[in-house]
């Protein structure tokens, strides 16, 4: 049967271990919400019309979305999701070569932490770096400015590897902090 607290230091003993678990929890909340922060696939946002310099980090295939429901640099746009008739063009910055961006049909979609967006092109690039992206609209087009969003699809799949990578730290920091809590607790106990 465990002793009774008696002592200030089995007081102290106890409250370290609470601020020890408390502050774990805390530090495991805030990661899970960077690491929720971070899942967009890594979509860069831009508006067009216009160009924007966008650092795509791995070669392959990048889609382009038209985002119709989305916030960019704290404004909220809503748009309707019938995307304006745009023209793409993009330049790889490092060689000044143009690259072909392909049209494809706006059936695949996304929705995440109040982003909603549909494809409109890809392109394909060969190195990782920096890429001029332009869009343009016919002239006296009174549609506003829009969002478009540049990056590798993911699948569902992807994603959730990429989730579980990048919560497994944090799963373990608060298993390490919680034992820790717990062993000052068993050793003030067994004393």
């Amino acid at each position: 049967m465990p002793a009774p607290l008696h002592s200030d230091s089995d007081r102290l003993r106890y409250g370290l271990a609470g601020l020890l678990f408390l502050s774990g929890i805390a530090l495991f909340v805030f990661l899970l919400s960077r690491s929720l922060s971070a899942m967009d696939g890594g979509l860069q946002q831009m508006l067009v019309p216009g160009t924007a310099h966008l650092t795509l980090s791995s070669p392959g295939r990048q889609m382009v979305y038209y985002e119709y429901e989305t916030v960019f640099r704290d404004t909220v746009y809503h748009r309707h999701e019938t995307p304006p008739q745009m023209a793409l063009r993009v330049i790889d910055t490092a060689t000044g070569a143009e690259i072909p961006a392909t049209n494809v049909a706006p059936e695949d979609r996304f929705t995440f932490r109040g982003r909603q967006g549909l494809s409109m092109w890809f392109f394909d690039t060969e190195e990782r770096g920096t890429y001029e992206i332009s869009v343009t609209m016919p002239p006296r087009m009174p549609f506003p400015k829009v969002v478009l969003s540049v990056g590798q699809k993911q699948t569902t799949g992807e994603m959730a590897v990429d989730l579980a990578g990048k919560l497994l730290p944090a799963l373990l920091l608060f298993a390490f902090i919680s034992g820790s809590a717990i062993t000052i607790v068993w050793k003030g106990r067994t004393a």
